[in-house]
């Protein structure tokens, strides 16, 4: 409680409309958390009841999500970068907000799996150092490891980072004709793709630049601009009003890339026209949650992995059974985080 008083007294940032990002951060991590429940229910009985769909859209929810997540990322690394930028400072920061928030989360889990005598791990101990670096989950799909936390994303994020600083200076310059080439430049990937890569492309750095790009144009050019976000806004209620037709007209993942920039404009549309201005309490609280989602989002897996192994026939309950366990799911990733943060926070001060 003394941690959650401390972070509510911070306050929310100078700019309130700003409040979507979080708004976002807390729907996305909830959608995420969402689909892979129904999905270890759908794997194991697939005429089981499912709390939600496992696609809106003709789009996975988890690929909804994630790319939510992934546009957020650019953006808000776009919005600390405007005031001063410094590539040392950015790396540094990066790698602290991410990697004692990996540790930690994968000590915890893996002490738990020794205690009760689980295999970690595929004998090659020499793969740890994936593990080291965050990068386990992202390398499943070339090798078992010592992968137990985090899955591709977050090797997916360590890795854009790298690219950060050369899209960011771009980007800043000439905001659309960039986006556009790096749009163009995924078309190129796309067509050649599998020739050139084995990683799913909805999970390949590479192909992901294009969400990762428009989070900085839509701070650094659509937000700036009240007519170009009024028309972007009808644009996409109109192609998600269209998305059955357009999910057969395009390939899945552009399909994918649209459908996530379009429920973000919709959204942030949306949130910053209901916003109250006068709530400050409430959008102290919405920052707060928010600044856990990345810690429950490490953990969530496990917790619903649990659930799955320990609740007799979890996949066939009824969906009012379902719905309890969800939120009960939902409330120990996001109450792991919030217990866990302080840790991390003198951990990651201590590392600085």
């Amino acid at each position: 409680m003394e941690e959650f008083m401390q972070e509510l007294k911070l306050g929310v940032n100078n700019n309130k409309n700003l409040l979507y990002i979080d708004v976002i951060k807390i729907l996305s991590a909830t959608a995420i958390v969402l689909f892979h429940f129904d999905v270890h229910s759908f794997y194991a009985n697939n005429q089981s009841l499912l709390l939600g769909k496992l696609a809106y859209f003709n789009v996975s929810l988890g690929d909804i999500g994630i790319s939510l997540f992934i546009i957020m990322s650019g953006l808000t690394l776009a919005l600390s970068a405007k005031s001063s930028f410094s590539i040392l400072k950015f790396y540094k920061k990066r790698i602290l907000a991410i990697m004692p928030s990996f540790w930690i989360t994968y000590l915890i889990v893996a002490i738990i799996y020794l205690v009760f005598g689980k295999t970690i791990g595929d004998g090659h101990y020499w793969k740890i150092v994936l593990t080291f670096l965050g990068l386990d989950g992202f390398f499943l799909y070339r090798m078992t490891n010592f992968y137990l936390v985090g899955e591709w994303y977050t090797g997916y994020m360590l890795i854009t980072y790298i690219f950060f600083p050369i899209i960011y200076f771009r980007m800043k310059i000439t905001p659309v004709l960039n986006f556009i080439i790096l749009f163009l430049l995924s078309i190129v990937l796309h067509l050649n793709y599998n020739y050139l890569f084995k990683i799913q492309e909805t999970c390949n750095p590479l192909m992901r630049l294009v969400d990762f790009s428009f989070g900085m144009l839509f701070i650094l050019y659509i937000a700036q601009n009240q007519r170009i976000r009024k028309i972007c806004f009808l644009i996409s209620v109109f192609y998600m009003m269209l998305s059955n037709r357009m999910s057969t007209l395009l390939p899945y993942h552009y399909h994918m890339v649209l459908t996530g920039f379009s429920i973000f404009i919709i959204l942030e549309f949306i949130i910053s026209s209901l916003k109250s201005q006068g709530n400050d309490m409430l959008s102290k609280m919405i920052k707060y949650v928010a600044s856990l989602t990345f810690l429950s989002f490490l953990i969530h897996h496990q917790i619903i992995l649990f659930f799955y192994e320990k609740v007799n026939n979890l996949s066939n309950v009824s969906r009012i059974s379902k719905l309890m366990y969800f939120v009960i799911i939902l409330i120990l990733s996001f109450s792991y985080a919030a217990v866990i943060q302080p840790l991390i926070k003198k951990i990651t001060k201590i590392i600085k």
